[in-house]
């Protein structure tokens, strides 16, 4: 009897470390993701700028980073299950997905082209909110109730401080205030770009998911491009920048946060990803020079704050 108790405190205590492994793992890869995407929103800005390089249109930034990511990944796939393999259904649910990316994807660079990159860093957070309400809609995942203040306080930090803020100093119906809707649309779609990877984790494999997604991206923004008119211009010296922001910025965070989403599931993914914020301000101060107000300082503490506070309360899970 000693002996068997001996035995079952020790299985259960290896499947308690298993258990806080898997945790800490989803949230390593969930912050590298956000590292990533962090720097995706800051380098593309200047891009955009009216200087006397030619400056870049949204729609072609995103059209080349996502071929250039479908192209990337595309040799990785090679041991994945054929296309032609899937059924129809999920097929038009993964090519959803890439739609809904795609939008994300165009609604923040028109809305970094506007906005600051430090204001689009923090309200891109909004995907946060948006993303862990679809995400408790539709795959029935629920905050604890240990886990709704840090929610609360990244929530507060990451859209009303800023986007209030900007209100007052801009006016309501400004370019820089429409820039920032703009990033928070961006979000609403993220959100739930978000609770489509957990259902797509379980059809296909990751590589297979970008590379997939990354080719309907394409596909989208050169609608876009010939629809509206657009000139097929870009001055070479911006391709290096699209290439990283293509690669480091789009295709690793995916398939960081799709690892993540399995050790951790959905919401905690998106919580932890908040971590964004934080990432995209400093590269923002770092890489383009812009101050960083009291209001940015505010609005990053709670962040931090409520992301500190949750990953306390999630390594007692």
């Amino acid at each position: 009897m000693k002996i068997e108790n001996e035995s079952s405190s020790i299985f259960s205590r290896s499947a308690l470390n298993s258990r806080k492994g898997k945790i800490l793992l989803g949230v390593s890869f969930a912050l590298a993701a956000a590292a990533m995407e962090a720097l995706a929103d800051v380098i593309p800005k200047p891009l955009m700028a009216d200087t006397q390089i030619l400056p870049t249109s949204p729609l072609m930034i995103v059209f080349l980073i996502y071929i250039v990511n479908g192209a990337i990944f595309t040799p990785f796939t090679a041991k994945s299950k054929p296309l032609t393999k899937f059924p129809r259904k999920p097929l038009y649910a993964l090519t959803a997905l890439g739609v809904v990316e795609v939008l994300s994807t165009i609604f923040f660079l028109y809305g970094l082209k506007d906005t600051t990159a430090i204001n689009a860093s923090i309200l891109g957070n909004s995907e946060i909110v948006f993303g862990v309400i679809i995400a408790m809609i539709v795959l029935g995942e629920r905050l604890k109730r240990k886990e709704i203040f840090p929610f609360m306080l990244i929530g507060i930090g990451a859209i009303l401080i800023p986007l209030g803020s900007d209100i007052s100093q801009h006016g309501f119906m400004t370019n820089f205030v429409i820039g920032d809707f703009m990033i928070l649309m961006s979000g609403l779609f993220l959100g739930g770009v978000m609770t489509m990877y957990k259902k797509m984790g379980d059809e296909f494999d990751s590589k297979r998911i970008i590379q997939y997604t990354s080719f309907i991206g394409a596909a989208v923004a050169l609608g876009g491009i010939l629809v509206m008119g657009l000139p097929f211009e870009i001055d070479p010296s911006h391709l290096p920048t699209i290439f990283i922001t293509g690669v480091i910025g789009v295709g690793m965070p995916v398939f960081f946060v799709l690892i993540a989403l399995k050790y951790i599931g959905a919401v905690r993914t998106i919580l932890v990803f908040s971590t964004t914020t934080v990432f995209g301000v400093l590269f923002s101060s770092l890489l383009l020079g812009e101050i960083i107000s009291f209001a940015n300082v505010g609005a990053i503490a709670l962040v931090i704050a409520g992301t500190y506070i949750l990953r306390q309360r999630l390594a007692k899970d």
